[in-house]
């Protein structure tokens, strides 16, 4: 995810009422999760340091009840779902667009 894609989704969230952490890796995002209680982690399937099916896997085995929303901008769902079969997780493959 972009820097702006990720400041548009906070700015979003915030506006319906949502606090909101941001993390520039997957790295970041772990340690946020150590630190601090969430109800939900949107991430994405590229990240630096970490991708997100990676950042998935180690989010659940710290806390298996955190929802983890993976966002992704690839064309297919082959390579943008991988790994994810074994978490009990879905992938619902719909082009984003704004009109």
């Amino acid at each position: 995810m972009t820097l702006a894609t990720a400041l548009f989704c906070r700015l979003l969230l915030r506006g319906w009422g949502y606090n909101v952490a941001l993390a520039n890796s997957g790295r970041q995002a772990l340690e946020q999760v150590r630190e601090q209680v969430f109800d939900l982690v949107l991430c994405d399937v590229r990240m630096a340091e970490m991708d997100g099916i990676a950042t998935l896997k180690e989010i659940k085995a710290l806390n298996p009840a955190i929802p983890v929303l993976i966002m992704t901008a690839y064309s297919s769902v082959e390579d943008g779902g991988r790994g994810t079969e074994n978490w009990g997780a879905g992938l619902s493959h719909q082009a984003a667009g704004f009109r």
